[in-house]
């Protein structure tokens, strides 16, 4: 069945999703803001955060609070991912053992996926099959379940070995943002503007190269999030913009379809790409 949506020719998507796929990641890696009426009323209080410890429970209630956010044990989401004229399906997974996978659809037809078990990591493409990923790859899919926005929060950093600091305050287009730095354990690092008032991250710097295997060229880049929408007991951004800081270009856009939470998945999940194939659409 052909994709409403529309796509590009399936090899040209294969070699451009191979290029861009750190792109395609972190842009769902960057999904760390949420909000809904409910939660929202909850962590607003009128007040600034006072330190480290506040600006983190208030974005743990703004999120569902502890006890729902401790319940996800996997993660499962559908995206569009738009960049230039190309616009493609995205299935992303992860669960609370590190584990992710992304596979990637175009026209109703899978053309690429990767994914990282927890120690290794794997890519897949019709014409060369499955294959073990780059060291860059790796140490770029490693990194995305351990950003707090999707199994792990601003609440389980450091349980989880890394680091968060609160080094600023800014007034950024009218909204007062508190500004922590997130430091994971092979030091990478991203900056976090978490909205002083209400608790949601909604915008995330760091600086990365955008096409890791190909380019090794660092650029700043902004993910812009937005569009907070409830998911059970939870809330969850369901648009991100990804835009390279110096010159203003916007290099792709995520837009959240569907988002399941503790779907059972399959044993292999994580290291078969070939014969296990999630579903484009929600079941």
């Amino acid at each position: 069945m052909t994709n409403p949506i529309g796509s590009a020719p399936v090899a040209a998507v294969v070699n451009r999703l191979q290029l861009t796929r750190v792109c395609v990641l972190l842009a769902m890696v960057m999904l760390s803001a949420c909000q809904s009426n409910a939660s929202s009323a909850a962590a607003d209080t009128g007040e600034r955060p006072d330190d480290l410890e506040d600006v983190v429970t208030r974005n743990t209630i703004a999120l569902g609070g502890e006890t729902a956010l401790d319940s996800v044990t996997t993660m499962v989401k559908r995206s569009l991912i738009v960049e230039g004229q190309y616009r493609d399906i995205a299935v992303f997974a992860t669960d609370r053992q590190g584990r992710m996978r992304v596979d990637l659809f175009a026209d109703g037809e899978r053309v690429f996926a990767e994914s990282y078990d927890g120690g290794s990591a794997f890519q897949w493409s019709p014409k060369d099959g499955q294959s073990p990923a780059s060291a860059d790859g790796t140490v770029a899919m490693s990194h995305t379940p351990q950003l707090p926005n999707h199994i792990f929060r601003l609440k389980d950093v450091e349980a989880n070995g890394h680091s968060l600091e609160l080094i600023d305050r800014e007034n950024l287009d009218g909204v007062a943002y508190s500004i922590l730095k997130l430091t994971l354990s092979d030091g990478f690092e991203s900056f976090l503007w978490v909205d002083a008032q209400n608790g949601f991250v909604t915008r995330v710097r760091n600086e990365r190269a955008l096409h890791v295997d190909l380019d090794s060229e660092e650029k700043i880049i902004e993910s812009r999030i937005s569009e907070f929408r409830s998911v059970h007991d939870l809330v969850h951004p369901h648009r991100v913009v990804e835009v390279d800081l110096k010159s203003g270009e916007t290099l792709a856009e995520t837009t959240v379809l569907s988002v399941q939470l503790n779907v059972e998945l399959p044993k292999g999940y994580f290291r078969d790409l070939v014969r296990i194939i999630p579903e484009i659409e929600m079941q």
